[in-house]
């Protein structure tokens, strides 16, 4: 059974149009699914996700037993390890951010792939927040749960400079930092491994920066929230009044 979306109640929900007064891409495609929404720290909203439990590395086989010339130990990343399977620069562009996510890159690392930190990353019915936000609550992440990672179905440019990550899915386990955010109190680590549901992910790249995103949920448990209620946090306090 499938945990109520704590965004979807009158007292979270967030107006269905994005910053620019337009509905997203996603809502147009599918607006028979809820999308996700997750506060940031400073109370906007994010979400990250990919397809259940799979992995879309492939292995290599060895040829006569041999084993690989290079000695390198290389981070763990959710690219696929032919790279010609990326047809397009745009498509590189998007894969190379998500293999520094999943290699828990830096956030200087991470903006190199946007052309500003003011470039939206937008949701069908939360606030959009900035790319410097969204780096921000990837490192807090990063910092709760050791091993997070991203993993996707496909990545493929939809149309002219629109990158589309299918199933896209974030998961990790709770072994870090304690983790909470915006007013939820922080969850001692806990060492539970946790997934969220899918999402799907429109990225804008605009001569090999990434200019704009958009995100649709494919589930209810995603973003920094997803996280929390599978931790066994509770979402249903109130923001401290601002008087």
């Amino acid at each position: 059974m499938k945990l109520k979306n704590p965004f979807k109640s009158s007292k979270w929900n967030a107006s269905s149009k994005n910053n620019d007064g337009e509905a997203p891409v996603a809502a147009k495609k599918d607006d028979e699914h809820s999308v996700f929404s997750a506060s940031t720290i400073n109370t906007a909203s994010l979400s990250a996700s990919s397809k259940s439990g799979r992995s879309h590395e492939k292995k290599k086989k060895g040829s006569s037993g041999k084993k690989s010339k290079s000695s390198k130990t290389k981070p763990p990343s959710s690219i696929p390890q032919e790279v010609e399977e990326f047809k397009t620069a745009n498509e590189t562009v998007v894969a190379g951010l998500i293999d520094v996510i999943n290699g828990h890159g830096t956030a200087e690392e991470m903006a190199s792939f946007f052309k500003s930190g003011d470039i939206r990353v937008k949701f069908e019915d939360a606030p959009s927040i900035t790319a410097a936000m969204f780096t921000g609550v990837v490192k807090m992440l990063h910092g709760s749960f050791p091993d997070f990672r991203l993993q996707y179905e496909s990545i493929k440019e939809d149309r002219s400079g629109v990158v589309l990550v299918e199933e896209l899915r974030a998961s990790g386990t709770h072994t870090g930092e304690p983790f909470g955010f915006a007013h939820f109190p922080p969850i001692p680590a806990s060492h539970k491994h946790v997934i969220n549901d899918p999402e799907r992910m429109w990225f804008k790249v605009r001569d090999g920066k990434i200019v704009d995103i958009e995100c649709l949920s494919l589930g209810d448990l995603t973003g920094p929230p997803g996280f929390y209620l599978q931790l066994g946090g509770k979402m249903d306090m109130p923001p401290p009044s601002e008087d």
